[in-house]
């Protein structure tokens, strides 16, 4: 058998696995599924990360909170993104899921220039004053974006995000985790 963790859902990714499938061969996927292909897989409930890191931030008196590292094609942080949308839905922060009334920061964009994607975000008139982030790194590159713009980190913006894949690699902010 094969235990499986991939970063991206491709085509080839999910050929291989039906073929594999199909020759019985035993294979569970890690912290990620695949929409539509018939297999096990071991995940965390992420859109319910994504809900209560949410929540806690709307709880704490922010309504203009962003969600940094947001990318398709990656179950987990599909699912994460999915709950920040609820939680901002059932506290009426937002009505509707456009572009305009939800901030976000692509993962692509803070990994290539991540000093950009978060001065694009702060440059709003609705600058979010909170950030859920998909793992601890992305806190940690935002944070560094925020300091470099003048924000004090703790202060003037707060953080959430599930503790991750990325112990200790970085300074993380002080931040709502789940781990």
């Amino acid at each position: 058998g094969m235990a499986v963790w991939s970063e991206h859902d491709t085509p080839e990714l999910r050929e291989l696995i039906g073929a594999m499938r199909s020759r019985r061969f035993p294979i569970v996927l890690v912290d990620r599924y695949l929409d539509g292909v018939d297999c096990d897989s071991v995940v965390s409930d992420n859109e319910a990360i994504g809900r209560q890191l949410t929540a806690d931030l709307i709880r704490a008196g922010h309504r203009n909170i962003a969600f940094a590292g947001h990318k398709e094609g990656v179950s987990s942080i599909v699912d994460r993104y999915r709950g920040f949308l609820r939680a901002l839905r059932e506290a009426e922060a937002i009505r509707e899921e456009s572009s305009e009334a939800v901030i976000t920061v692509p993962d692509v964009q803070l990994v290539a220039d991540g000093y950009e994607a978060v001065k694009d975000a702060m440059a709003r008139r609705d600058r979010p004053t909170a950030f859920v982030c998909i793992h601890d790194l992305a806190a940690a590159r935002v944070a560094a974006a925020l300091e470099r713009l003048g924000y004090a980190v703790p202060g003037d913006v707060a953080f959430a995000a599930p503790d991750d894949e990325h112990p200790i690699e970085h300074p993380v902010p002080p931040m709502r985790s789940l781990a």
